[in-house]
This record gives structure tokens, sequence and C-alpha cells, in this order.
């Protein structure tokens, strides 16, 4: 049986330092955290770090993906990265108004490509 070497980084963030602040304000939730899932492949890219697999834990991260796909596909930095969400509890994923939370992400777009 041969073995092969598995070199894993793990890159975690605690969310008391950054995040400390929580209202019962849906609109502002969503934005502190999209405005937080915005940064991470651009800052990423400035350090250099290319993870092969994103693990996005709750709703929290959710967009990570979907800027994956969309809105970095075209970058070769980019190309190849996995992304995996897991949801530790589905009763509380809360339910966003899909005309405002579209409008912040075409806002996203539109600040990316000016």
């Amino acid at each position: 049986m041969s073995r092969t070497a598995l070199h894993i980084t793990l890159l975690t963030i605690r969310s008391s330092l950054l995040f400390s602040i929580w209202t019962s304000d849906t609109k502002f939730e969503i934005e502190k955290y999209t405005f937080f899932d915005k940064a991470v492949f651009p800052c990423s890219r400035l350090i250099g770090f290319r993870p092969d697999i994103i693990h996005c834990h709750d709703w929290q991260a959710g967009l990570l993906p979907v800027y994956l796909k969309n809105e970095f596909a075209a970058d070769p930095f980019f190309w190849g990265i996995k992304s995996i969400i897991t949801i530790h509890n589905l009763k509380f994923q809360g339910i966003w108004d899909r005309e405002w939370v579209q409008g912040s992400f075409r806002s996203y777009r539109q600040s990316v490509h000016t």
C-alpha cells in the first residue's frame, strides 16, 4: 500500500474579531457578509494564497462559490478551485428578499468591472 503525503492549510477567521456587531436587521447582515465574501478572492490573489478547495460553512459564506464561478472564472489564478458548502442548521437559514440580494450582487459586479 503506497502512501501519499497530504498538505492541508487551514485559513480560518474568527468571526468575533470581524463581526462582533450582530443585529436583527436582515439587510445589514446580508450586506456585511456580502462585503466579506467579495473581499475573499481579491485578497487571496493579493497574498498568493490559492487553495484547492474552499469550504464555505453556512449562509454567511454562501456567495463564495457564486463569485468563484461567475466573477473570477476567467482568471487563471482561480482555475480548478473547488468549493463545498456545509450548513449546520437549516431551520435558521432565513428567507431573504430576492430582489435586494440580486441587486447587491449586481452592484458588486459593476464595481469589479469599472
